[in-house]
């Protein structure tokens, strides 16, 4: 008879065991105990909504709590504390600004779906010869789609984009020296028209609410915005190349060569 094969009952994969920063919760403790006289000292609901905002920013940075989780556990915890009503916790929800951004997140994603992002960004970014000339051709279109598309989803579909449009230049400019400016322009590009940043929609229906005969307009606030996109894009273009990193390793020092053997 042929060996037989035993049939071994499968082994379950060990726990990944997390460990706990317990020295940032000590600190994050002790920084909310010498907090605790001055939220004290405030009227009732004013220090609830000022602790409830410091235990959430702390969640985010030292826990590594996703935002929105952190978030909702500070409104509950301001709903429980009877700061704000149910009411008005999901009033948020039902928000026009907040339709109006997820809208335009799905605009977003369909131009990027078809490839007309793509087509788009390998148009206008050409093919530039040095490092200046790349921010440069980079910035200004990324200004120009964030003022009509949310910046937010502009900024995560650019990305891989510039990446790739940054090592097939000749001579290839290092990633690191595109990231940052394109997030600035993103940002900026979104303070040119109402619906580039979703900043602009919530508090355009803030002040709609608040002084119904001045609505702001889709290009209201496009003077200020482009002064102000003007000015970072031209200091992001001098001052980036002695701010931001080439990219390059530093150099190997030189191994001692091993002695030969007698």
């Amino acid at each position: 008879l042929g060996p037989t094969q035993l049939s071994r009952p499968a082994v379950p994969p060990a726990p990944v065991t997390e460990e706990v920063p317990w020295l940032s919760l000590g600190l994050s403790g002790a920084a909310l105990l010498a907090l605790l006289p001055l939220l004290l000292s405030m009227p009732r609901q004013a220090g609830v909504t000022a602790g409830a905002i410091a235990v959430s920013l702390l969640q985010m940075a030292v826990l590594d709590a996703p935002p929105e989780q952190a978030l909702l556990e500070g409104v509950l915890a301001l709903v429980w504390s009877g700061v704000i009503t149910l009411k008005e916790a999901l009033a948020g929800f039902a928000s026009e600004g907040v339709v109006a951004v997820g809208v335009m997140s799905a605009v977003a994603k369909g131009v990027q779906a078809t490839g007309g992002l793509a087509y788009i960004s390998r148009f206008l970014l050409g093919r530039p010869s040095s490092r200046l000339a790349a921010v440069l051709r980079l910035v200004l279109p990324t200004m120009l789609l964030s003022a009509v598309l949310n910046n937010t989803p502009v900024c995560a579909m650019l990305m891989p984009v510039a990446r790739s449009w940054a090592a097939s230049l000749s001579p290839a400019v290092a990633p690191k020296q595109l990231m940052m400016p394109l997030s600035f322009a993103t940002m900026l590009g979104g303070t040119i028209t109402l619906i580039g940043s979703s900043t602009n929609l919530v508090a355009a229906e803030a002040a709609r609410k608040h002084d119904p005969t001045s609505p702001m307009g889709m290009l209201g606030i496009t003077p200020v915005g482009l002064v102000n996109a003007a000015a970072g894009a031209a200091y992001m273009v001098a001052a980036g190349g002695s701010l931001l990193p080439d990219g390059k390793s530093a150099p190997l020092a030189p191994h001692a060569a091993p002695s030969s053997a007698p």
